[in-house]
């Protein structure tokens, strides 16, 4: 079985991938780590707690830093001002959100908003509840089920 997204994300599978996890000190001598990494050819995107920021960076050296509507995302996937984040938190709901919500973005100058929400389920309607640690790069989310480690299952930013 596939997980599948509803609302016109595209999945597939994968071989293996590498995986990245890092942590970072912070100004005010706290640890912060990061959620989620996003790696392309020619830019960098973390989001980090605490909060809900997004930071990019490109080949040209120049940092900038967005706010989400979503934070503390598990997946990271990007295309253009486009993003989907695998779970979070989102402001403004009165509710946990889960770890298999899809949240699609939309990134613009003064911020970001979220455009829709899915449920990351697999064919047969079941919802997806466990998965190992997403990897994600450039518009591709990469999750292995915890049931089937050599398994890979590709979620795609359109």
């Amino acid at each position: 079985m596939t997980p599948s997204a509803r609302a016109g994300w595209s999945t597939g599978t994968t071989g293996a991938t590498a995986q990245a996890a890092c942590t970072h000190r912070s100004p005010t001598t706290s640890w912060g780590g990061i959620n989620a990494i996003n790696v392309s050819a020619s830019t960098a995107r973390a989001s980090y707690w605490p909060g809900a920021p997004l930071l990019e960076t490109r080949s040209s050296g120049i940092l900038r830093i967005h706010t989400l509507p979503v934070s503390d995302p598990l997946g990271l996937a990007v295309r253009g001002d486009r993003l989907l984040l695998l779970g979070g938190n989102e402001r403004g709901t009165d509710t946990a959100t889960r770890m298999s919500t899809l949240h699609q973005v939309q990134l613009a100058e003064d911020g970001a908003v979220v455009v829709g929400r899915q449920e990351l389920v697999f064919p047969n309607g079941d919802p997806v509840r466990r998965y190992a640690r997403p990897v994600c790069r450039g518009p591709h989310i990469y999750l292995r089920t915890l049931r089937t480690l050599r398994q890979w299952w590709v979620l795609t930013a359109s």
